[in-house]
């Protein structure tokens, strides 16, 4: 464009130009003028000019909204940043309540310590005294268990030397008695005596006279005396006839001498058939040996036979023990896994019980947190002691505005007094309802509560603001106001304070919806809790079968094996008939 114009314009006309400019239409000639006077490079620059302004244009535009949007970020970052701070506070807070806690709780545990520790002397003590009692206890009872035998004895002899007196005592009375019955024999005895002593001295009289006969035969014994050698020889004559009698006697022992060698050979004869016949009853008792060893293999083959059969039914009956086992084992499996299935069908309601429940806490506690006064705060603003009614938030944060948040302390700055209420308060419009019945304040609020009242829509608000006496406010649920001076605000959005009693009646709702779904946490807790033990029963259950399945399968094979060595044994046996 700067090419086209001032003195290095190329402007120059070129031959037979003229009466083709005569001849062309007007906005050809004027393009043809515009280049002759070198101008038309001006109409790009404006062009561009004209495009450049409007990118500026739309540039201010964006920017603009680039500034209400970052104004809106700032705010929110203030917002941010004031909670950031009142949560680092309330973190500092925690963190030394934590401290004092567990503080407390060491100090606590220390003295529980220390009194355990006494209490543990104390036992220690009486544990010793109660061990010297009992080993005092036990040497007097051993003491007395030593004493216990003799004395024992001793009144075993006692209860002997009992029985035996009383015993004795009996045999008295009796003797005493038989004493009685001899006594009277003795004195019938005495009567007979006294009797036969009368015939006794009529024997004596008798034996004097026989005694007088004896002095005679004794006088004739000495007569005899001289007859003696008459006796002698008839003595020598009696000797005479046992030599006779001995030379018989020799005779005979000379015939039985011969006797007995004959027995001799005969004896010697018998010894050697004795000893024939005794190698041949050894020979037998060899053969019935062997017979009765075959005799014992074929009842050992019985007997291995009888096993045999014995074990073959053990091992139907272990087969059926493994069947029985093999069957409960996998009822056992299939109990298992469906207690596993119900356990995992429990989990996922369980853990979306506790994540809303935890949900719902998180947010409980972020809002607590966020509505919390700290110990910095040294006076609590207004709006922490007011309670309003759902949906009527915005309406209260549109017509108090930063009121709220100024304290009720009288020794702040800034505060809300309380004055006594209006004697004849001036009355709102009709139609408009005062904001107080819906909302419950501390008094220091009572008489701007009652100068605001509620309207039902924007048109209801429109028609009232002109009837509004001074200090009174109309105000819509959505926060549309209209004051008495003639300001007015149209609803926009929710401003802070607004919000806040917003959260406070979220968290007052909390608290209803955090206790049902803790209870709904923990019936599925529960639920979860026993769908889990009876998986654990269920596999433990399992596991037994298993276990008793495997020994089942060992008795099984032992049995097995014991009946294959046992028919081996029995076909040995057989095999060696």
């Amino acid at each position: 464009a700067d090419a086209s114009t001032g003195a290095h314009s190329p402007a120059l006309v070129r031959q037979g130009q003229i009466a083709q400019l005569i001849s062309s239409k007007p906005i050809n000639r004027r393009r043809i003028l515009e280049e002759a006077a070198g101008i038309t490079g001006l109409y790009t620059r404006r062009h561009e000019a004209e495009l450049r302004l409007k990118a500026a244009e739309t540039n201010l535009t964006r920017l603009d909204d680039v500034v209400a949007q970052v104004e809106s970020q700032l705010a929110s970052l203030k917002r941010q940043a004031r909670q950031a701070v009142r949560y680092r506070n309330l973190s500092g807070q925690i963190r030394e309540t934590e401290a004092i806690l567990l503080h407390l709780r060491w100090t606590q545990a220390v003295t529980s310590l220390k009194q355990s520790e006494e209490k543990l002397a104390e036992t220690d003590v009486r544990v010793t005294e109660l061990t010297r009692e009992a080993a005092a206890a036990t040497t007097l009872e051993a003491e007395a268990a030593d004493r216990l035998p003799p004395l024992r004895e001793k009144e075993a002899e006692a209860a002997a030397r009992l029985h035996r007196l009383t015993v004795e005592r009996e045999n008295l009375d009796a003797e005493e008695a038989r004493a009685r019955e001899q006594a009277a024999r003795l004195t019938a005895r005495l009567e007979q005596i006294e009797q036969d002593l009368g015939r006794e001295r009529h024997l004596i009289e008798d034996t004097q006279g026989a005694m007088s006969r004896l002095d005679a035969e004794s006088q004739e014994l000495k007569g005899a005396e001289e007859g003696q050698a008459e006796a002698q020889a008839a003595a020598q004559a009696r000797v005479e006839e046992n030599r006779v009698s001995l030379d018989a006697t020799e005779q005979e022992l000379d015939q039985l001498n011969q006797e007995i060698a004959a027995l001799s050979a005969e004896r010697t004869s018998l010894v050697r058939t004795i000893e024939a016949g005794r190698q041949r009853i050894e020979k037998l008792e060899r053969q019935l040996a062997e017979i009765a060893r075959e005799r014992e293999t074929l009842s050992d083959a019985e007997e291995k036979k009888a096993q045999i059969a014995l074990q073959s039914a053990e091992l139907d009956e272990a087969a059926k023990r493994v069947s029985d086992a093999e069957r409960a084992a996998l009822e056992a499996e299939e109990a298992r896994r469906g207690a596993q299935e119900r356990e995992k069908a429990a989990r996922e309601p369980m853990q979306q019980a506790e994540r809303a429940a935890g949900d719902l806490a998180a947010e409980a506690k972020t809002l607590a947190d966020m509505l919390s006064v700290g110990e910095s705060d040294l006076w609590p603003p207004v709006i922490d002691a007011i309670a309003v009614e759902h949906g009527y938030e915005t309406a209260l944060g549109a017509a108090l505005g930063d009121d709220l948040g100024v304290p009720e302390d009288a020794a702040a700055p800034i505060h809300w007094g309380a004055l006594p209420p209006f004697d004849t308060p001036p009355a709102l419009p009709e139609g408009a309802t005062p904001l107080s019945y819906f909302v419950k304040g501390p008094n220091s609020l009572a008489r701007r509560l009652s100068q605001i009242g509620i309207v039902v829509s924007i048109e209801d608000g429109e028609r009232l603001h002109a009837l509004l006496a001074p200090g009174q406010r109309l105000v819509t649920k959505e926060g549309a106001l209209w004051r008495w001076d003639g300001y007015t605000a149209a609803a926009d959005a929710p401003t802070a304070s607004a919000r806040r009693l917003e959260q406070r009646n979220r968290l007052a709702d909390l608290e209803g919806e955090l206790a049902e779904a803790r209870r709904k946490a923990m019936e599925a807790r529960n639920a979860f809790d026993a769908a889990h033990v009876a998986a654990e029963q269920a596999m433990q259950e399992e596991q037994a079968r298993r276990a008793a399945l495997r020994e089942a399968q060992g008795e099984n094979n032992r049995i097995r094996d014991a009946l294959a060595s046992t028919e081996r044994a029995a076909s040995a046996q057989l095999s060696r008939l």
